[in-house]
């Protein structure tokens, strides 16, 4: 049984920031914006024409995307932290990407999706968007390599740039704009030409692979003995909610870009009555295989890492053990009191 908590923290993640800076917040009203979550989607597609744009270099015809984060101007009257985050869907069954963007203190959004298919262009994009004609919007994309620039409606080219904390061959775009757009950008190769996407139409499908498998719900506090299962020790302040596992690995490699993740196990944990998810990922396409890091992830020590999306981490054979949360502190905690229910593949 799924978690109806999950889908719903989902939906309510941006409401719920924009709604305590609302309170907090009305001494600002004049000089701040509206803002609006732009739909994403995992694996959307940008473009569907076959035209050809003129062959102009791109590197003389853009501008450079901005980072996956730092500090736009415009939203408030003052400087706003911004963070574009791309991190593994992490449901039993999924084979996904979540990806959003936070404007600190102001509205953040985030939205999942299956992993895009084999030869498709672009992962992610979304954005928060501004219906103040003296606010700003903030838009961003994680596309393949030989994506070299999006064009933005209007004509202005913004150039995609690589960062290590993406998945290895992919590259981000992140822009800035002064009015709210829903016109999808044109992907555009490095002589300025528009590409097709026509792989990502196949996400999420029977023929991909990547559409979520179906789990099992087991009880949370007696799991199976077996892999794929999380193991929730008699601790104080720590209950077990829910627990969903994979009966069985799939018996065919996913038409996936990239190398994503696979979640083979899911369960909802309170501990001292704060809500977490801790999962454990496996390499989609070689389950056995020793698993890619985790989007973002940096060592804190110990073998624990944190990475994008409220994400904390440890190696287990060749997967990982995750929990997702709003307290660094509490996921670092549960990561060590949660095992695997047996030796990984």
């Amino acid at each position: 049984m799924i978690d109806p908590f999950d889908v719903l923290r989902d939906r309510l993640v941006g409401a719920a920031a924009a709604t305590d800076d609302a309170r907090t917040g009305a001494r600002r009203r004049r000089s701040r914006s509206r803002l609006r979550l732009l739909s994403l989607v995992a694996g959307a597609v940008l473009v569907t024409g076959s035209a050809t744009a003129a062959v102009v270099s791109i590197t003389s015809s853009s501008e450079k995307s901005k980072p996956l984060q730092g500090t736009a101007l415009g939203v408030l009257a003052r400087p706003v932290a911004y963070e574009v985050q791309f991190s593994p869907e992490i449901g039993a069954g999924d084979i996904g990407w979540c990806a959003g963007v936070t404007l600190r203190g102001v509205a953040s959004g985030r939205g999942c999706g299956p992993a895009a298919a084999d030869g498709a262009l672009q992962i992610a994009g979304g954005g928060l968007g501004s219906t103040s004609a003296s606010g700003l919007s903030v838009g961003y994309a994680v596309v393949a390599a030989r994506v070299a620039a999006l064009q933005l409606p209007g004509g202005r080219r913004v150039r995609a740039r690589p960062d290590r904390r993406l998945p290895s061959g992919w590259k981000a775009v992140v822009w800035f704009e002064r009015r709210f757009e829903t016109t999808p950008p044109v992907l555009l190769d490095a002589a300025g030409r528009r590409l097709v996407d026509a792989a990502s139409r196949r996400a999420g499908t029977r023929a991909a692979g990547t559409r979520a498998l179906a789990s099992l719900s087991v009880d949370p506090e007696q799991p199976p003995r077996r892999p794929c299962t999380i193991q929730v020790p008699r601790a104080a302040g720590l209950h077990a909610l829910s627990e969903n596992v994979l009966p069985r690995l799939p018996d065919r490699e996913p038409d996936a870009a990239g190398r994503p993740f696979l979640s083979c196990a899911s369960t909802v944990v309170y501990l001292h009555a704060r809500r977490y998810r801790a999962a454990i990922l496996l390499d989609a396409k070689q389950p056995g295989a020793r698993a890619n890091d985790l989007p973002g992830q940096v060592s804190v020590g110990g073998g624990t890492v944190h990475a994008f999306g409220s994400l904390s981490g440890r190696r287990v054979g060749p997967g990982r053990l995750v929990v997702f949360g709003t307290s660094p502190d509490d996921r670092d905690a549960l990561l060590r009191l949660l095992t695997p229910g047996a030796h990984l593949p």
